[in-house]
């Protein structure tokens, strides 16, 4: 590995550390940060899909009009720089609404940033011959310690610790993306108009199956992210236990990506979709029952392969499909559907956990099941 090569390399691993600290952060307590404001169930609900519709109709034009100017890189770091000015408005206010408006103007600069640091990394990882994997698990050790240093805070201090938290996660990504080398090999601007043969790439039947594939297996993963941490709270865990929850499934995350090369060549990505599918099925079928703290953790665990299964499968899949000049695009394409059907499954998650409690994880074993039929269906096999 060349000088060169060895500082992309490091640097990629900041910029996820950055991100990963942020979104691990986000998620485990921007939910109880909205509680403590007074926002009801459905409420947290809504405000929490605005991100993920801002991913789905912002992110892909924002990441095509970086693709288009080849500013891939400098975008990223201006993006990050934004999200924690944004971020630190959620001060500003009170009440829904107030909070609804801020998490918007949060969500304009949030919604691009992981699709143009993947494509950023896949097309780094192939044409310097590195291991994306490698580069990727650095998000999922900082999703950890945020999991954990985020408990402690928010046990010592109050939520508010952990929205300033995610505020300089954030000022951290720009300060990483900023000194990221520029992309060795044709990844530059576009070159001409978007094409109907760009358009043809990005809307074969197989690789749109795929997307819808990951979209679902993520969009069931939306209630443990949207009220995980509320509901274990509300069982008398500690937010220190519950961020160990957290960070149990990340390390089995971990220990998948540490080996990702390997096991993408020998099992293949759709593979990794099916494996995703029968697990995330069963996870939330026992999640169901609302399991006993050990038997939590064991579920947990699972996490290595409903999300870090479907990450890798879907990430190859979409770099495999189009040239790199249009990864940036195609990522948020699939962010942009994933996020589509992940707002809905928010809202729905909403509502049904508050007349439902534990009981709505029926409902998310249900989204991994359509999942699983999809890939077995002939559409997928074919695409296989």
């Amino acid at each position: 590995m060349n000088g060169s090569s060895r500082q992309f390399s490091r640097r990629m691993q900041l910029v996820y550390a950055g991100q990963f600290l942020a979104i691990g952060t986000y998620m485990p307590f921007m939910p109880l940060w909205l509680s403590e404001r007074g926002l009801s169930a459905v409420q947290i609900g809504l405000v929490l899909t605005v991100p993920m519709l801002a991913r789905t109709f912002l992110a892909p034009v924002i990441a095509y009009a970086a693709d288009r100017c080849g500013e891939r890189i400098r975008a990223l770091a201006a993006l990050s720089i934004l999200s924690a000015l944004a971020t630190g408005t959620l001060f500003l206010g009170s009440g829904f609404a107030a909070i609804l408006a801020a998490f918007a103007g949060l969500a304009l600069f949030w919604c691009a940033l992981m699709p143009l640091a993947e494509a950023a990394a896949m097309h780094g990882a192939r044409s310097r011959g590195l291991d994306y994997g490698r580069m990727r698990l650095w998000g999922s050790a900082s999703f950890i310690a945020a999991n954990l240093g985020a408990g402690v805070l928010v046990d010592q201090v109050s939520a508010d610790a952990a929205v300033g938290l995610i505020a300089v996660s954030f000022m951290l990504t720009g300060w990483f993306a900023f000194g990221l080398p520029q992309p060795r090999g044709k990844a530059g601007a576009i070159a001409g108009p978007f094409s109907g043969a760009d358009l043809a790439l990005l809307l074969r039947p197989a690789f749109l199956a795929a997307i819808a594939i990951a979209s679902l297996l993520n969009a069931s993963h939306m209630l443990i992210y949207g009220f995980g941490t509320l509901h274990w709270q509300g069982l008398g865990h500690s937010s220190l236990l519950i961020g160990c929850l957290w960070a149990t499934g990340v390390i089995a995350e971990i220990a998948l990506f540490a080996f990702s090369s390997k096991v993408v060549a020998r099992t293949g990505a759709w593979a990794l979709l099916m494996v995703a599918a029968l697990a995330a099925t069963l996870r939330w079928v026992a999640m169901a029952f609302d399991p006993p703290l050990e038997m939590l953790f064991a579920l947990q665990v699972l996490h290595g392969l409903t999300f870090g299964a479907t990450h890798l499968g879907i990430v190859n899949l979409v770099a495999d499909a189009v040239p790199s000049e249009l990864g940036g695009t195609a990522q948020s394409l699939m962010y942009s559907v994933s996020s589509l059907v992940g707002a809905l499954s928010t809202l729905a998650a909403g509502a049904l956990y508050g007349a439902y409690g534990a009981g709505a994880f029926w409902a998310m074993a249900a989204i991994a099941l359509g999942a699983l039929v999809l890939v077995l269906a002939p559409l997928g096999r074919r695409a296989r």
